[in-house]
Parts: C-alpha cells; sequence; structure tokens
C-alpha cells in the first residue's frame, strides 16, 4: 500500500511538470501588477509640427476613471487639458483629455495618477512632448517612471498583518488536522496525549482568535490606506473593485472571528478535543480569505484565471507550511517539553518531525511548480528581474526560505535521527537518568530551532507583503525600453548659450567615508550637463559599473525622472538631461560597483530649487490707475488672508490708506482722521495694518474688519523711514534725523528707545524671522544687527579690497539662505552679507538707477525698485546676473516692491499714480546638446541565457530532491510508528 502510494505521487507529480512545460508556458499571458503607461498619443519624447487634438494614454491594466487623473501641462506647470477625461471607445484600460486649440510651440508635459482597477495600487506617470520644435538626433534619453509601483511602503505595512494573520489561522488548523491522525492511531500514546492535547488545541483556537483579530485590524487599515491612496472617502474606496473583493474578505475574517472565538469559549468550558469538522470549518474559511489576497494580487492583474490559481496555490501552500512551522515552535511543543514522561514526549518527537517533513516537502515541490510559473507569467525576462526592485525582493524572500529549509533538513535529517534512536533505547527499557537528561536536550535542540524556522518565516511574510506591494521588472523598466525604441529622443533647455561659472556643487558622505560629488551646470530649467564622482575617503576615485539618476519634481508631483549617467573615466559619470519645471526638485543618485560583493552608493539631493534664466523670462505689466489722480501710492504690502494689496498714499493732507482687491481689481479707500499722509506699512499677525505718518509723527494701527484705528504719538522728532513687526509682535520703527531705533509695545503700549550713535542714519529697516534679529541699514555705510531679547548691537562694514557701502537704503533677509541683501541707493547695487562668515559680496546694476526697496519672487530671484528709472531690476542672487524691464508708464518713480502669493511682483508707481502687478513666465524651447545615446537602461546585465534556461534545470534539479527528501520522510514515519507502537508501557 505504501508503495502504491509512493508510485502514485511521482506519477501525478512528472505529470504535472511534463503538462505545465508542454501547455502551460507558452499560454501564460502578461501581468503587469500595477498600471502604469504602456504606450502614449503623442509619445514619450515625440516631436509634432502641429499640436493634436487630444492626448490618448494607454495602460498595463484596467483602470477606475473616477479615480483617475490626466493632465497636461505647459512649460509654465499651467494645466491646459479640457474637463472631458474618458475611456477610448470604452477601453477601461485607456485615458483620453481633449487639448484647447491654438497651443503655442514649446514643452508640453502629460502626468497620470490612476487606480488599478484590480489590486487597488495608485501609480503616477510623466511623459513629456515637443509642438513645433525640431527634436534633434541622438539626444540623452528622458525617461518617467512609476511614483508608487517600484514598493508601496503604506500599502506594505498595511497588508503584512493580514498575511500574518492568514497564515497563523490556515497554518495552525491545518497542523492540527495533519500532525495529529498519525499520533491518534497509537491507542496507548493517544491516550497519554488527551490532557495535553486538550490544553494545546485551547492555544492553537486562542492564536486563531488573535490571527482573526489581526486579519479583520489589518483589513480596516488596507481600506484606510486604499481611501488615503485615492485621495477619498472611506465609502468611495469600498465603491471601487478592490472595495468589492476586500467586503468579501471582511465578511470572511468576520465569521472566521466568530468561529474561532466559539471554539475558544466551547473547549475552555468543556474541556474537551474540538470536533474536527469545526476544525476543517475554519481551515475552509481560512482558505476563503486566502483567496481574496489572490484576487487583489499580480496574478489577479492578468485577468485570466491560470495565474490566479497559481497565486492561490503558491500563497496556500507557503501558508501551510509557515503557519505550521509557528504551530509546532509556539502551540505544540511547549506543551510537549512539560510532559514528565520522556517516553511520551521523544516518542512524539520521532513521529512530529517525519509527519510534517512530508508535507513540507509536498509543499516545497508545489513552490517549485507554482513559484517559477508565476514568475514567468509576471516577468519572463531573467535579466530585468535580476536588476528590478521586484527582483532584488524577491531574492531576499528567497534567501529566507532557503534559510528556513536548511533548518528543516537539520531537523530531519540530524534531530529526528537523534529522536529515534532515543525512542528505540527508550523501548528497551534503559530510563536512566543520562537518557532522560539526553531527551531533554533534544527536545530543547527541536524547539529552538523551531522557533528560529518561524521567526525567519514571520521575517519571509514581511518580504512577501513588500513583493505584493511592489511593481514587477516589466513596470520598472518600461518607459526606458521604450524610449530605446524612440527615434526622436530630447531634452529640454532654454535659449540661453551662456554657462555660468558657479554652478551647483554639491557634496554627499556615503559608505565607509566615501563621498559622491554632483556638480549641475547651469543649474537652471532646461538642458543641464551633470557631472557624478564617485571618491573614496582619501578622495581617489572608486570604480564604478554603472550609474542612474532619478529626479523628482516635488511641488508639482511629477517624475521620478530616469537617466542612466555615461562613464567618463574611473568614478567619474555624465548626463544630459532637463529640468522641465522650475521650482523644487530632488536628484537621487545610485551607483553600481564593479567590485565583488560591495554595497551600491546611494545618495540623495533634496530641496534642489531649480529656476530659469534670466533671459528665458518674459514678463507681462499690468497697471491699475488710482481712484483720484491727486494720490501718491507710497509702501505697497501684500494681505494674504484677503488678496489684497494696502498701499499708503503720501500725497500731504490726503489722509488715508487704499486696499488694492486682486480678485476684483478694484481700489477702496480708507480716510483715517488725524493722519496726514500714510508712509510705511505692515502687517501683524491679526492682520491689522500698522503704518507711519512721518509729519504728524504718529504710528497707526488701523483694523479692516471694523474701521477701527488707534494712533499713538511717536517720541522722536526726526523722520520715520521704516517699520517692521518681530515674531514678539512688537513694532520696530527707524528715525534717520534722530539716528533712533523705536520698539513699540502693543500690550503696554510703549515706546523704548535705543540709540545708533551719532550720524548713524537708520534709512531701512527689516526683520530676520528665523533668528529673530532686526537688521538695519545705516546710511553711513553699514549695517545693524539688535538682539530684540537683550538690545546687543552689532555693527558691520565692507573692510577688503576698499569696498564700501554707498548709502545703504533698503534691506531685507533671505529666507532661504538667511543672507541679508542691502540696496546702495547711491553706488548703484546691492550687497550681500552672509552673516555667518561675515562677508559681503556687491551685485552690481544699472549705473543710472537709484535701487531701494527689494523682494523675493517664488523663483527665489531678487527684485529691486529702481526709482529714476522707468525700469525694475531682477537678479539671480546665485550667479550674479541682472535683466531689467521696462515699465510702462513714463516718470513711474517706482521705491517699494511687495509680491503676492502667486509670485506676481507689485509695485508703486508714486508719480504714476497707480499700482503695477509683474508677472512672469518661461519662454521655453530645444537645444542642440550633443549626447551620447543610451542603448539599454543601465543596472540590466546582459545575460548569455533565458529564463527557461536557468529555470527548466533548476525545477528538475529541485524536483529530484524533493522527491528523495519526500521518500525519506515517508519511510522515516512509517519506521517510527512502528517503533512507537512497539511501547505497550
Amino acid at each position: 500500500m505504501y508503495k502504491f502510494r509512493k508510485t502514485s505521487f511521482q506519477i501525478i507529480l512528472a505529470v504535472i511538470i511534463i503538462s505545465s512545460i508542454v501547455f502551460v508556458i507558452p499560454n501564460i499571458p502578461n501581468s503587469y501588477a500595477h498600471a502604469f503607461v504602456t504606450k502614449s498619443d503623442p509619445a514619450q519624447s515625440q516631436s509634432l509640427a502641429t499640436q493634436p487634438s487630444k492626448v490618448d494614454v494607454y495602460f498595463s491594466d484596467p483602470i477606475d476613471i473616477r479615480y483617475s487623473q490626466l493632465k497636461v501641462l505647459d512649460s509654465n506647470a499651467k494645466e491646459i487639458q479640457e474637463k472631458d477625461q474618458h475611456y477610448i471607445n470604452n477601453d477601461q484600460s485607456t485615458l483620453s483629455v481633449s487639448l484647447p486649440p491654438g497651443l503655442k510651440d514649446g514643452i508640453y508635459t502629460i502626468t497620470t495618477k490612476v487606480l488599478d482597477q484590480t489590486d487597488g495600487h495608485v501609480t503616477e506617470d510623466a511623459i513629456v512632448f515637443a509642438i513645433g520644435q525640431a527634436v534633434p538626433q541622438n539626444l540623452s534619453s528622458l525617461t518617467t517612471s512609476n511614483i508608487y509601483q517600484e514598493v508601496s511602503i503604506p500599502e506594505a505595512i498595511a497588508r503584512f498583518p493580514a498575511l500574518i494573520g492568514q497564515v497563523i489561522v490556515v497554518g495552525i488548523s491545518f497542523a492540527t488536522l495533519w500532525l495529529w491522525e498519525p499520533i491518534s492511531r497509537i491507542p496507548w500514546l493517544g491516550n497519554s496525549l488527551t490532557e495535553t492535547r486538550t490544553r494545546i488545541d485551547a492555544s492553537m483556537l486562542k492564536l486563531a482568535v488573535i490571527g482573526s483579530i489581526i486579519i479583520l485590524s489589518s483589513g480596516f487599515a488596507m481600506i484606510a490606506v486604499q481611501a488615503y491612496s485615492i485621495n477619498a472617502g472611506i465609502l468611495d474606496a469600498i465603491s471601487t473593485k478592490f472595495g468589492s473583493i476586500w467586503i468579501i474578505r471582511m465578511i470572511a475574517s468576520f465569521i472566521l472571528f466568530g468561529l474561532s472565538f466559539a471554539m475558544y469559549h466551547k473547549i475552555k468550558k468543556s474541556n474537551t478535543i474540538p470536533p474536527k469538522f469545526h476544525v476543517l470549518g475554519l481551515f475552509g474559511i481560512g482558505l476563503v480569505v486566502l483567496a481574496t489576497t489572490s484576487l487583489i494580487s499580480h496574478g489577479a492583474a492578468t485577468g485570466k484565471i491560470l495565474p490566479l490559481i497559481l497565486d492561490f496555490i503558491h500563497s496556500v501552500v507557503a501558508s501551510l507550511w509557515i503557519g505550521g512551522i509557528i504551530y509546532i515552535a509556539f502551540i505544540f511543543m511547549p506543551k510537549i517539553k512539560q510532559l514528565v514522561d520522556q517516553n511520551i514526549s521523544v516518542s512524539v518527537l520521532s513521529i512530529l518531525i517525519p509527519r510534517f517533513s512530508t508535507i513540507t516537502i509536498t509543499i516545497l515541490g508545489a513552490i517549485a511548480i507554482t513559484g517559477p510559473f508565476l514568475l514567468y507569467s509576471l516577468e519572463n525576462n531573467l535579466a530585468l528581474t535580476l536588476a528590478s526592485t521586484y527582483g532584488k525582493i524577491l531574492i531576499v524572500k528567497l534567501s529566507l526560505a532557503a534559510s528556513m529549509i536548511a533548518i528543516g533538513a537539520y531537523n530531519q535529517m540530524i534531530i529526528h535521527k537523534q529522536a529515534f534512536n532515543t525512542t528505540t533505547i527508550l523501548i528497551s527499557k534503559n530510563k536512566t537518568a543520562e537518557r532522560n537528561y539526553e531527551s531533554k536536550t533534544i527536545l530543547s535542540k527541536f524547539s529552538k530551532t523551531t522557533r528560529i524556522e518561524s521567526i525567519i518565516g514571520i521575517a519571509l511574510i514581511a518580504s512577501v507583503a513588500v513583493l505584493v506591494d511592489s511593481g514587477i521588472p516589466s513596470s520598472e523598466f518600461q518607459n526606458q525600453l521604450q524610449s530605446i525604441q524612440e527615434q526622436n529622443i530630447f531634452a529640454l533647455a532654454t535659449p540661453d548659450n551662456t554657462i555660468y561659472n558657479n554652478a551647483l556643487t554639491e557634496t554627499k558622505f556615503v559608505e565607509n567615508g566615501s563621498r559622491i560629488v554632483l556638480t549641475i551646470n547651469p543649474f537652471s530649467t532646461g538642458n543641464n550637463d551633470f557631472k557624478i564622482s564617485f571618491l573614496d575617503s582619501n578622495k581617489n576615485p572608486i570604480d564604478m559599473k554603472s550609474v542612474q539618476l532619478r529626479l523628482t519634481q516635488t511641488d508639482k508631483g511629477i517624475g521620478p525622472i530616469t537617466i542612466d549617467a555615461q562613464q567618463v573615466s574611473t568614478g567619474i559619470f555624465s548626463a544630459n538631461t532637463a529640468f522641465g519645471f522650475p521650482g523644487h526638485w530632488n536628484v537621487r543618485i545610485e551607483g553600481i560597483q564593479n567590485k565583488e560583493n560591495s554595497l551600491n552608493l546611494v545618495t540623495s539631493y533634496d530641496d534642489l530649487l531649480v529656476k530659469p534664466k534670466l533671459g528665458s523670462l518674459t514678463v507681462n505689466i499690468k497697471e491699475f490707475k488710482m481712484l483720484e489722480n491727486n494720490s501718491l501710492p507710497f509702501y505697497p504690502v501684500y494681505d494674504n488672508s484677503r488678496n489684497v494689496v494696502w498701499v499708503g498714499d503720501s500725497a500731504i493732507k490726503s489722509g488715508r490708506i487704499f486696499e488694492f482687491d486682486l480678485n476684483s481689481t478694484k481700489f477702496i479707500e480708507h480716510k483715517i482722521d488725524g493722519i496726514n499722509i500714510v508712509s510705511a506699512i505692515a502687517l501683524d499677525s491679526a492682520n491689522n495694518v500698522w503704518y507711519t505718518d512721518p509729519i504728524s509723527k504718529s504710528l497707526g494701527n488701523y483694523n479692516p474688519n471694523d474701521d477701527s484705528n488707534h494712533i499713538y504719538k511717536i517720541p522722536t522728532q526726526g523722520i520715520i523711514s521704516g517699520i517692521t513687526i518681530d515674531n514678539s509682535k512688537n513694532i520696530w520703527l527707524i528715525d534717520a534725523a534722530s539716528n533712533e531705533v523705536l520698539k513699540f509695545d502693543p500690550i503696554v503700549k510703549n515706546f523704548t528707545l535705543i540709540n545708533l550713535g551719532n550720524g548713524s542714519q537708520p534709512l531701512g529697516i527689516t526683520i530676520d524671522k528665523s533668528s529673530g534679529l532686526i537688521w538695519i541699514a545705516e546710511g553711513i555705510g553699514k549695517i545693524v544687527s539688535i538682539d530684540p531679547s537683550n538690545y546687543k548691537i552689532n555693527e558691520y562694514a565692507p573692510t577688503k579690497n576698499n569696498v564700501t557701502l554707498a548709502t545703504p537704503t533698503g534691506i531685507i533677509s533671505d529666507p532661504i539662505t538667511g543672507n541679508i541683501y542691502v540696496s546702495e541707493h547711491d553706488g548703484y547695487a546691492v550687497s550681500v552679507f552672509n552673516p555667518l562668515l561675515k562677508t559681503f559680496k556687491k551685485i552690481t546694476l544699472d549705473s543710472h538707477g537709484l535701487p531701494l526697496g527689494m523682494v523675493f519672487d517664488n523663483y527665489h530671484n531678487l527684485w529691486i525698485a529702481q526709482h529714476t528709472l522707468d525700469k525694475i531690476a531682477v537678479v539671480d542672487p546665485r550667479t550674479g546676473q541682472f535683466h531689467e524691464f521696462n515699465i510702462p508708464s513714463s516718470n513711474s518713480f517706482v521705491q517699494w516692491i511687495t509680491t503676492d502669493s502667486q509670485g506676481d511682483i507689485i509695485m508703486a508707481e508714486q508719480r504714476a499714480n497707480a499700482l503695477g502687478i509683474i508677472s512672469t513666465s518661461v519662454n521655453p524651447a530645444l537645444t542642440q546638446d550633443n549626447s551620447q545615446a543610451i542603448n539599454l537602461p543601465a543596472g540590466i546585465p546582459r545575460l548569455g541565457f533565458s529564463y527557461a534556461d536557468v529555470v527548466a534545470p533548476s525545477m528538475a534539479g529541485l524536483l529530484i530532491i524533493v522527491a528523495f527528501f519526500y521518500s525519506k520522510s515517508v519511510t522515516d514515519l512509517k519506521n517510527s510508528i512502528r517503533q512507537v507502537k512497539k511501547n505497550t508501557d
């Protein structure tokens, strides 16, 4: 009978292998696991002579249009698509939007954020194309990859407990059914273990209850993460296809919890072994939960039944294996070790090991078949698999599985032999203390090895959780492979042939004191040269095999854009590609070393502010006339809470403040009694307007909400020329004539005077919000800092190369670098003071203007009012380059400027009786840089063999090993049962 069973198993196994090779492999469909872009129209890198009427994008999997977005952005990152997003011919794996007519020539970006109907993953892509631009040949490729397709950490964290819970429930319920069967057929042994088995079953059901609770809790976490991913509510997430499977899963999970809890309550009350069909019910419902996992898996993404079945079988056998180990390690063995009679405990162990090995070996045989087939259905390109994130995680998973197999082999080959020999000695009645000690040692060894094996199994489940939520290899490299086939490869750039000397250079330290030095030139929107140098701790070049860059635009959430760098020399690589949009970018660099077993060198350069070159800026200036021609707008301040601009009227005896609504572009006059003119203005944290009247020597506080106004007499008799508010809401003023700085406390309503010394002439004041220091420009050629906490004064002036500050007037703090910018009214320049190094640097402007007020825009360019010219200047602080733009009105006399939330510059044209608003945009174009074409994505090895060449012999070899150990396990089990039956003690 045994020989017939063995022969039947071998025949069935052989039939499965042969039929799989002949029929299954050729018919396995591709699976992409997460929806990523397979093609688009316009295509990646395509150059069009005329604009398209629409944009079509095709995805690898069906997507849910309700929670998916297809946008088209121009070079200023402005959305231009029509609001008619739809499927193409009702094909749910596509998206399309129409484009408005009259698009200008330039660069356009297609961005997608889609929800995969099958597995519920959200992925993003970016595709760039050109209109009316000649796309040169052999430029470096610009490729994109999905943001979420490689590893979705939140989803992996949410699903990991679910995998643990279902492995526990399925594994321990099956182990209960499987392991006790041969023991119960030996009367003396089964009767001796009745009480122990009751305690073991109680612990098993307690763990089943815990596993069920874990599954339920993880289910709620999964749907919450899903709702967050699609930026919707829980009910919206449930309404998706993923949500439908989730409902089935949660129903099964509640049933599982109810059944396990009822069984546990009953066994605790009755102290009897639970009926076999109850345990079978627990096992069956656990399989239903496992099935729902497969329904949202990579295999389900194909839409075909075969990969789904393979995934389910793979999950079941893995659960039986790992769950069985957990059962033995944490439920079975602790109770068996408590037995006083070593004859019983060692006898059980001699049967337990081969009994569990028979199912374990069978499981490995199933994994040996389903695993390679399932991977083949996901990706049959071995090179891509080895190079991908998915492949790296798979290697970790297989390494953990190999460790478990090694421990299992040790238990079967060594521990079982020791247990069997000890059983033989015990049967011969040689029950000495030494033999009892030996029995305890064997039990202790097996208990430790199974605990270690179970911990490794839990780590293996963690790798599975990450693997399930990772994109497959073809998705990771899809766009690189597609771009290789494109004939027209492009790069973005701006029309400026100047290469600045002060390109960005930044060093990051990595492993063992090594460093990666990145240089980007000219570090602006458009085409850039990237140079990457890898140096060891002694600054010697490191021999690198390949280098890859990933660029992500964090403001718009576009990218990552993947670029493969080309080797220039040992340890030095270069790439030529583009920053498509201004704003904040992250650049991630990963280098693979030539030295074997060496770690990849990886670092990120975060929050890089990329902005357009000044020569590529175009401006649009709109002027809005004041209500009355006799008004003289002087000092504009932007109010973000109301989206208005407050500006004082410097006309004598006007006594008013104007409110300019940026939405309606209308002025509102606010008349203030007791005031002559309004000059400097500041807003406090409550958005009340503080202003100065230098003629009546007054400080005013106007509340726009109720039109209330409070006036405070200024104790000095000079001219108040500046105002700022510190972090403690105190008002700071400067009096140029009396050389005084005044601090007004709005709570106690008193002034504190700080004297700067004779002849200091304070003309400008500002605050560094980060440090809290008050900075003042002194007309005598110095700048001063005041610490508000103790009124400590520090004075600075240039000391090298005969550089002086010629009438410093305006002053502003750089919120990014902390540098202090000072406009030199008579020096026709702006000087930059570094508070850390205590150094000055001068930026020379037009020699006919008198620079005064300054402000930073969203690109971190410095705009400067030049009030004797009908021009406004803009400076790039990083390069020192400046550009001027003409103000439409003549004799505009602009002294002070501000900026709004959109980054537009607002200037008070004092003599033109108007407010001017300057909006900027970028004029993109393509450059004719010569770069090397990339033949293959970096990191993908060129293998001289195929997937089938490796897998076929590996499967055959593994199945031979499986057959051997299966035969040994059956033989060992038969011998152990025969040996234990001899003991009637």
